[in-house]
């Protein structure tokens, strides 16, 4: 009988101290996170959005950075075996983002916050029409160079100490400049470049709430 009473006050400390356990991130965590969009308009699944490293220099502050990269590469090939003809098309968007987050409310295994982020983008884009190796045109027509700036807010779930899932709403916007654009031509093997100075800009803004999923990794 003794020896089950030790053994329950044993289990009991055990499960006071799990239950008692702090999720809350603390001084001098680092986590990394990948951010999914969970579905797509496409039909496809599980598209990777970011990656992002945070830093807690207190318990409740934090600072960020998030890298994000996408793009498409389309070819199409003349339909015959030797064949050197083919029309290429690529774009894609790289943005830097640095961030502040303040984790102002903390209760169990939620975790949330707010703060912000500014960021530069690049789009950049291609064209290519081939008909052999020394007669095709080139352009980067869609090339461009911008910023965001987000009001930030979002939540942590800790599945287990180290490891969470969240999501997150941004408020704010977008502003992207379009490049000068540059044309290759090569005719006989012989190429030439001219430069066209294009203006104007792509603006967006508001509220995103695209589903994400984050799974995050505290250490």
């Amino acid at each position: 009988m003794k020896k089950f009473f030790v053994a329950a006050a044993i289990l009991g400390s055990a499960l006071c101290a799990n239950a008692e356990e702090s999720f809350a991130p603390e001084a001098g965590t680092v986590s990394t996170e990948i951010q999914f969009t969970p579905f797509k308009s496409d039909g496809e699944s599980f598209n990777m959005t970011a990656l992002q490293a945070r830093w807690f220099f207190t318990s409740k502050d934090a600072l960020i950075v998030e890298l994000g990269l996408s793009g498409s590469n389309d070819k199409e090939v003349a339909n015959t075996e030797k064949s050197e003809a083919f029309i290429k098309d690529y774009k894609g968007r790289f943005v830097l983002n640095l961030g502040y987050q303040r984790h102002f409310y903390n209760y169990k295994r939620i975790d949330l916050y707010a703060g912000g982020k500014i960021g530069y983008i690049h789009d950049f884009a291609g064209h290519k029409n081939q008909t052999n190796d020394d007669n095709w045109t080139w352009n980067n027509s869609g090339t461009g160079n911008g910023f965001n700036i987000y009001l930030t807010t979002g939540i942590d779930f800790y599945v287990y100490k180290g490891l969470y899932l969240g999501a997150e709403i941004n408020l704010g916007m977008t502003d992207v400049l379009t490049t000068n654009t540059t044309y290759k031509t090569c005719v006989g093997g012989t190429e030439s470049e001219t430069k066209t100075k294009i203006g104007g800009h792509s603006f967006s803004g508001g509220f995103d709430v695209n589903p994400r999923l984050r799974l995050g990794w505290s250490f």
